[in-house]
């Protein structure tokens, strides 16, 4: 088995306006619209350049002189109970991240003094070229830590990002509900593990799995 577990929202968070959060307030677009087109556009990229920026403010219908480019997100910080979930993970199976994030508001060398005790790899959108729910997320996970889809668990608190995504690539997931219900016609909400927070999708595991390292 391998676990593999989203950042933001269910790891921790930082405080500060991304270069995301900027774009979603100031597009006219539906929701989905736009962030399918920030997803696509901006988490795959591996440098945020001037074009790519005005291209992307193009097409989500934004004027480029609103957009500050200027990163001014604090570091993350982990919630309360987040070691002692992957402490409890690892004792389970190997365990990596994988986050949507942009180049320039990604940091790996600040979450890894958090977490490294217990993380093996680092998986980022802007690295792989291709973002959640795009089930070559999941694929080059796999890949790269040499198990079959079949064997890996995504734990993440995204519904359409973390759930769907990796049920639709094959492999299992667990959704961090955070108290939220289930969304209202979301797919394989049948056949998904519902966990409040990241330490009880460690006693799911745990309790299905026998807790035997894998």
């Amino acid at each position: 088995m391998l676990i593999s577990v989203d950042v933001g929202g269910t790891l921790g968070g930082g405080s500060g306006a991304t270069i995301t959060s900027r774009l979603l307030a100031e597009s006219p677009l539906e929701y989905a619209d736009k962030v399918s087109l920030i997803r696509n556009q901006l988490h795959t990229a591996r440098d945020v350049t001037s074009t790519l920026m005005a291209n992307l403010c193009r097409d989500l219908r934004v004027e480029p002189r609103m957009i500050s480019m200027e990163v001014s997100v604090s570091p993350i910080e982990l919630f309360d109970d987040s070691l002692e979930a992957l402490a409890r993970l690892r004792s389970i199976a190997r365990i990596v991240t994988v986050a949507n994030v942009t180049s320039l508001e990604s940091r790996p060398n600040e979450l890894a003094p958090l977490i490294g005790e217990y993380v093996d790899l680092y998986f980022r959108s802007c690295d792989l070229g291709f973002a959640k729910p795009d089930r070559r997320v999941f694929e080059a996970v796999a890949s790269a830590c040499g198990v079959s889809l079949g064997s890996l668990v995504h734990i993440g608190d995204d519904w359409g990002c973390d759930v769907e995504g990796a049920v639709d690539a094959g492999a299992r997931a667990i959704w961090i509900s955070w108290g939220r219900p289930t969304p209202v016609g979301g797919r394989h909400s049948g056949e998904v593990r519902v966990a409040a927070t990241l330490l009880e999708a460690a006693r799911i595991l745990r309790d299905e799995d026998g807790g035997a390292p894998r």
